[in-house]
């Protein structure tokens, strides 16, 4: 593979996983706003002795904690998004938003830390110095010289 491949393999895996931990986050996020309005239905009946705290407290509180941290996971996905983008459209300030990429993916095992590895493996690599150096010849072949017997 050329070093211009690499990249924007590289890219296009960020943006695949991406997408999956988007999905996931959404499922998890929607399966727990149905759980806890049914925890909620539940908890109401119960009885408990007038100097505790409410016991449906917790419950009313669970969807705001959940849009917290559905949040939170699609701020932690901006970089990995910019980095694809800036990767696979060769652009200079790339390597940077890779690298935070790259490290953020390795928190996620296994797949986020084998994409980050080969991330870190390319961006560290002779390939990534030879690309980010100078992006807009990586990966091509450098012409033989003129033939100059004539």
């Amino acid at each position: 593979m050329t070093q211009r491949e690499h990249a924007r393999l590289i890219g296009l895996l960020l943006w695949i996983y991406v997408g999956l931990q988007l999905a996931i986050t959404g499922l998890v996020t929607v399966m727990m706003f149905f759980m806890s309005g049914a925890m909620l239905s539940q908890v109401r009946n119960l009885p408990h002795k007038p100097g505790e705290p409410d016991p449906t407290f917790i419950f009313t509180m669970l969807p705001f904690i959940m849009i917290f941290a559905f949040l939170i996971a699609v701020v932690m996905m901006i970089p990995k998004i910019v980095a694809g983008y800036g990767l696979r459209k060769e652009k200079s300030w790339a390597k940077t938003w890779a690298i935070i990429g790259c490290a953020l993916a390795c928190l996620n095992i296994p797949f986020g830390l084998a994409i980050g590895i080969y991330g870190f493996w390319f961006i560290f690599g002779e390939a990534g110095r030879g690309y980010f150096d100078n992006p807009s010849t990586a990966g091509t072949m450098n012409a033989p010289p003129p033939n100059n017997w004539q």
